[in-house]
């Protein structure tokens, strides 16, 4: 039994006195009784208080071990008791025998890298117990009076919490400076103003050394903690961003530069959408960097809509270049730079739905969704070839996007090898499906990523859209004829539609 006045009672009473949340964390000791009896003597000793005893009451071996967990326990030695009540704990141990201690788990799972409760098992501070959910800590451990949502943490804690704020603390500052960049960059086109541009060109500096600095961090984080679960994530989520970030400041580096040569104010018409896309951009970057920052899934789902809505203004704006090129006697250097302007305020939206991505991965665990795509077979009449790519295709990866066949002068009906090769295969068609126009596929739904002309060239036939890349197949290279046989016409097909999803990166489990 300790003293009174010892050590370990002047630091309980200490924390009593300022009113601190209560160390719920120890060890209990069945010191007599059994089982079945009526009062059992217990014995608590809890790091950095002094040995409790007390007495509690059980109505049979069942009810024990819940009893002893709402045991009042009293310090003899300074008269200040401590109860083990409220939420439930969970004893570790199943034998009740004499002399076997009991451990209390003395907190609920730890928090997250942004302070809130753990999504799941093993998502919180490193050293999670992998079966109780709640951590597991040495006794010997230095136990300080930082506290964080009424618990004690630890030193090992208190470090790795400091650690997580000061590479927050990094980035956000770094985050605000390229978003300044960007907005003075365009703002030097603008205006035509070289001295902006100067400026804002050497700003770029200090941002790349930042950017090294919270590298630095990450790794020594990495190497100090051993992160795992939200901390593992959030730290590669800032690896990731710091890359986008620099990227983001080159792009501010090329808009200055192509400020300083350009020697006339743009047509009021490109400044007007130049402006636009610049605002766009710059508010879904700043969306999705504050949202990464405060660990908000909402910000970064708005931030992506505002992405797509300046991708979409794009092509508007290379249309209002080509239309000023034929109507203005302007040099060739200012169109061209402001098309160049436009494209990286394009890339810089792009790269705010990376930071999107990387939110959303960071704080929920969520990955990217894998890419889907829409594919278009086109040949003459649309009566075997074309379909039967569709067919090859669907067969191969039927869940790697949509897919559609057309012909430019359709035939009134599809072959008949067509149906008797697909009854032979298992293959049914749909009801009612007949040879298509290419125009009548192309007023359905969105664009499409490919569009393949199976032995004619579709570009010539349709303006092809911004996002789409036309293909043309020619089939005799590989020694099929129109007096081929549908199977080998249909090997053929299938040995060029592997390729094609190949180099779009599908895989074949999809």
């Amino acid at each position: 039994m300790v003293r009174p006045g010892s050590e370990r009672s002047r630091l309980w009473l200490r924390r009593d006195r300022s009113r601190e949340p209560p160390e719920q964390f120890g060890y209990i000791r069945l010191l007599q009784g059994d089982g079945a009896g009526r009062r059992h003597r217990v014995q608590a000793r809890v790091p950095g208080h002094a040995r409790l005893q007390g007495r509690c009451r059980s109505g049979g071996e069942y009810a024990l071990r819940h009893r002893l967990q709402r045991a009042r326990l009293r310090d003899r030695t300074c008269g200040h008791a401590l109860r083990h009540g409220g939420r439930r704990r969970q004893l570790r141990g199943t034998d009740r025998s004499h002399g076997r201690r009991w451990k209390l788990s003395y907190r609920p799972p730890a928090d997250d890298v942004y302070g809130g409760p753990a999504p799941g098992r093993g998502q919180g501070l490193h050293g999670l117990d992998p079966l109780g959910g709640g951590p597991v800590r040495d006794r010997r451990a230095r136990v300080r009076t930082s506290h964080r949502y009424g618990v004690r943490l630890s030193l090992y804690e208190e470090r790795l919490e400091a650690d997580l704020i000061e590479i927050r603390a990094r980035l956000q500052p770094v985050a605000e400076q390229v978003e300044d960049n960007l907005r003075h960059s365009v703002r030097a086109v603008l205006d035509s103003d070289p001295r902006l541009a100067n400026e804002t060109l050497i700003k770029d500096r200090a941002v790349n050394q930042d950017i090294r600095d919270l590298d630095h961090l990450c790794h020594l984080f990495v190497a100090r903690h051993l992160p795992s679960g939200s901390h593992l994530r959030f730290i590669s989520a800032v690896l990731r961003l710091s890359v986008a970030l620099e990227r983001v400041g080159d792009y501010s580096v090329a808009i200055c530069r192509v400020a300083r040569q350009i020697g006339s104010q743009l047509p009021d018409t490109v400044r007007h959408n130049m402006e636009m896309m610049a605002e766009h951009a710059g508010k879904a970057l700043g969306t999705a960097l504050k949202g990464f920052v405060n660990g908000d899934p909402d910000s970064a789902r708005v931030s992506r809509g505002i992405a797509s809505q300046t991708a979409a203004i794009y092509p508007y704006a290379l249309e209002i270049l080509i239309d000023a090129a034929d109507t203005d006697r302007r040099p060739a250097r200012d169109l061209f730079g402001a098309l160049l302007v436009f494209r990286l305020l394009q890339r810089t939206a792009e790269q705010a739905e990376n930071a999107c991505e990387m939110t959303l991965f960071a704080v929920m665990g969520k990955r990217k969704k894998e890419k889907r795509y829409r594919i278009l077979f086109v040949d003459v009449d649309h009566a075997l070839t074309s379909r039967l790519a569709q067919v090859a295709l669907e067969e191969s990866y039927p869940y790697a996007g949509r897919f559609g066949s057309a012909g430019l002068t359709p035939a009134h009906e599809f072959d008949s090898r067509l149906g008797a090769f697909c009854r032979r295969r298992g293959i049914l068609l749909p009801e009612g499906d007949a040879p298509r126009s290419f125009e009548e596929a192309l007023d359905v739904g969105p664009h499409y990523h490919v569009v393949v002309g199976i032995g004619v060239d579709p570009s010539g036939h349709f303006d092809v859209p911004y996002r789409t890349a036309a293909l043309q197949w020619d089939l005799a290279e590989d020694g099929v004829t129109a007096e081929s046989e549908v199977e080998e016409l249909y090997r053929t097909l299938m040995v060029r539609v592997r390729g094609l999803m190949s180099t779009l990166g599908v895989r074949d489990d999809e």
